[in-house]
């Protein structure tokens, strides 16, 4: 949504439409980045929302109403989660978009803008193995230096949530289908 929302920046005509408007540049701005973010914010909300109420439909009929606050709270954590994910891919992409001048551009200043950390980590360790005799690895590993990369750290975000089970859990809690055992078994490893 970012490169679709500033696509008029890549165009002289769409740029001449959009800065003759009658608004500031500042609140043309942030009505852009509104949508960037509504238009994915409310399906989220609203299969969020859905998927609360099958839950809460089968924990009634399956009798374990008292893991429904467990449940929810495991929900909106998620939730959390995927907004911060997102809000860190978009920005990361709006910095990618500002800085270029067309499309592909702005996808190749993001490519290098979110490897460049594990790049450059990578070029000292291998030139420092291959020229210094008394080199010994870095305290740093890979996947700290990773962390650091904004394309890289929403999904090792979202792989920390998903192993502590959670995500499993709210799978399992939103279809009907399985027996009461299976849920409260799994209720019980969480709480």
């Amino acid at each position: 949504t970012a490169i679709w929302g500033f696509r008029y920046l890549y165009s002289r005509k769409m740029v001449d439409l959009y800065h003759s408007i009658p608004a500031k540049r500042s609140r043309l701005f942030f009505v852009i980045y509104l949508n960037g973010l509504l238009i994915w914010l409310i399906p989220l909300l609203a299969a969020m929302g859905i998927m609360l109420i099958l839950i809460f439909a089968n924990m009634v009929s399956l009798g374990a109403l008292s893991y429904f606050g467990s449940v929810a709270g495991m929900a909106f954590r998620l939730l959390g989660v995927a907004i911060v994910c997102y809000l860190t891919l978009y920005h990361f992409l709006l910095v990618a978009v500002m800085l270029s001048g067309n499309a592909f551009n702005a996808m190749f200043s993001a490519a290098v803008l979110g490897t460049a950390v594990a790049a450059i980590y990578g070029m000292i360790q291998m030139l420092s193995s291959a020229f210094f005799d008394t080199f010994v690895s870095s305290p740093i590993s890979w996947d700290q230096i990773l962390w650091a990369s904004p394309l890289c750290c929403p999904f090792f975000l979202m792989n920390d949530f998903a192993d502590t089970g959670a995500g499993a859990f709210l799978i399992a809690a939103a279809k009907s289908n399985y027996d009461a055992t299976y849920l409260l078994r799994i209720g019980n490893l969480l709480v």
